[in-house]
């Protein structure tokens, strides 16, 4: 945790990240402030060399936009764990985007395996996804996930077919 107190103000109340959660939720300005609270403490948390103006600049772009879309829930308490679950990866990637960087689908280490599944896993669309790729009914995707004997190689050849890069691991 950074020695910072006071949380920054959006400067961008109708777009960006602020915007976005206060549109698609239809919610009081002061329940978007604690989500957007919690979401800049997860960044400075994640990425503790970032200064407020870096933080509220990216939050406020396009990219932030898209990012309170991706984390999009029915409830404000829905949404406040999606942004306690968000890593370090997840980040990086919108970070490439608001760079103009190419975004990747590389996971570097074996670890995170099963953190890449769980994220495609943590919204329908990526669930869908996982289904298709699978070939099989939801039910068949439940059991093979609760499998013990599911093995890495299982795990990387599904997501591969998720458009993954894990070559390499």
């Amino acid at each position: 945790m950074t020695n910072k107190t006071s949380c920054p103000k959006s400067q961008n109340l109708e777009w960006g990240f602020f915007g976005t959660i206060k549109t698609n939720l239809e919610i009081s300005a002061p329940s978007v402030e604690k989500l957007w609270g919690q979401m800049v403490e997860k960044i400075r948390q994640l990425y503790p060399s970032m200064t407020d103006a870096q933080i509220v600049e990216f939050l406020d772009s396009r990219v932030g936009r898209h990012l309170a879309d991706s984390i999009h829930e029915k409830s404000i308490s829905a949404i406040a764990g999606r942004i306690d679950r968000l890593t370090r990866i997840e980040f990086d990637r919108w970070f490439d985007w608001y760079n103009d960087k190419p975004v990747s689908r590389v996971i570097p280490t074996k670890s995170l395996l099963d953190t890449a599944l769980s994220y495609e896993l943590s919204t329908d669309e990526g669930r869908d996804a996982v289904i298709a790729a699978m070939g099989v009914d939801p039910e068949a995707v439940v059991e093979w996930l609760e499998a013990p004997e599911r093995t890495k190689n299982d795990i990387k050849a599904l997501l591969k077919k998720l458009g993954y890069d894990v070559r390499g691991i």
